[in-house]
């Protein structure tokens, strides 16, 4: 054996006439080829309340400070994700950036708080374990409450059982959210969301309250789709005028508009579980189709539009997708030989002349 491999083992023993070369730990491994290890951490709270985000403040001072006072570590950086489940990784946008970096060759040691930091789903934490595990060389996970390491003799099992630990513990708090929102409904408690031209106070039982300065563009789009304008016109109208949507800027989408007409709270009333999330794993919500009680409150708070004005855009949003039993699309023609003409799509039936 040459003297560079002979480098990378401890010191020879001889047994017979069979030389040894002992195995060394990760650290000495990487200390014989010159160079420090390269550390992150990933901070992660579940909600984005004040009190959540003053822990991820916390988190990322302690790790930061825990590998920058390390003089074998080199820092690397800190990846967090906020307000974000661990039972989800596609929206853990930090995570899945870490995870990459890590495939590139940038990280050697990851620090966490603890393994729930890091997935409440088994699947996602053997899926991941896997990945840095077969990587070259591997990249080691030190969970810091549980005092455990992903590289650990005797720790594969014990992650393994605390990761199904956490994800039962996430399925029993989804449960347990579940039948109260459930006994709530049954109650008539329901939780309101504000729309476009509502405001509300923070708590379950507070009221919509009309924001008269964008009940008037909620008024505007409910008469320019009533008066004949298309979908794609009301938003780019809206853009033009530098009207802002939910998102603080003139981003007007046509399925905006359409979303915004069929919303039965401007009416003043309320259907409550229009959808229900049927996987706690994944957080995807879809539209309750019978999976769970609904409830239609009429006069539930203050409408802006009459009913019949969103009757009528409704009918015509019906139209405009079937061209059937709905008010047709009229539009006039501005200019030209045809000028004051009236354009109506062959496909629309049950209407005639008097």
């Amino acid at each position: 054996m040459n003297n560079n491999k002979k480098a990378s083992f401890g010191p020879p023993e001889q047994k017979g006439n069979v030389t040894i070369y002992p195995a060394v730990s990760a650290e000495k491994l990487r200390a014989s080829k010159g160079r420090k290890l390269r550390g992150a951490a990933y901070v992660r709270v579940s909600t984005d309340s004040t009190q959540q985000e003053g822990s991820l403040i916390l988190q990322r001072e302690y790790f930061e400070n825990q590998i920058k006072s390390n003089p074998e570590y080199e820092f690397v950086g800190i990846y967090e994700d906020d307000g974000i489940s661990a039972t989800n990784v596609e929206k853990r946008k930090g995570f899945l950036r870490m995870i990459e970096d890590c495939k590139a060759g940038k990280i050697d040691l990851i620090l966490t708080k603890d393994i729930t930091r890091f997935a409440r789903n088994t699947g996602d934490l053997l899926h991941y374990l896997n990945i840095l595990n077969s990587l070259n060389p591997p990249v080691e996970i030190l969970f810091d409450a549980d005092r455990t390491s992903t590289l650990g003799k005797y720790d594969e099992m014990y992650i393994t059982f605390r990761g199904m630990f956490a994800q039962e513990e996430s399925h029993s708090k989804s449960k347990a959210i579940t039948w109260a929102i459930d006994n709530l409904f049954a109650q008539g408690k329901y939780y309101v969301p504000a729309v476009y031209g509502y405001t509300k106070e923070k708590g379950r039982d507070n009221p919509l309250v009309i924001n008269e300065d964008k009940a008037k563009i909620v008024r505007l789009y409910y008469a320019m789709a009533i008066d004949g304008c298309s979908f794609s016109d009301i938003a780019n109208t809206l853009n033009f005028l530098g009207i802002k949507s939910r998102s603080g800027i003139a981003n007007w989408t046509a399925a905006g508009i359409i979303s915004l007409l069929s919303n039965e709270k401007y009416i003043g009333d309320l259907i409550a579980r229009k959808t229900v999330t049927p996987n706690y794993k994944t957080h995807k919500a879809k539209r309750n189709e019978g999976e769970k009680p609904q409830y239609y409150v009429k006069n539930h708070h203050e409408p802006i539009v009459s009913p019949l004005a969103y009757e009528v855009a409704n009918k015509i949003i019906k139209n405009r997708r079937s061209n059937i039993n709905g008010i047709p699309y009229l539009k006039v023609v501005p200019e030209g030989a045809l000028k004051g003409f009236v354009i109506v799509n062959k496909s629309a039936c049950n209407y005639g002349v008097e």
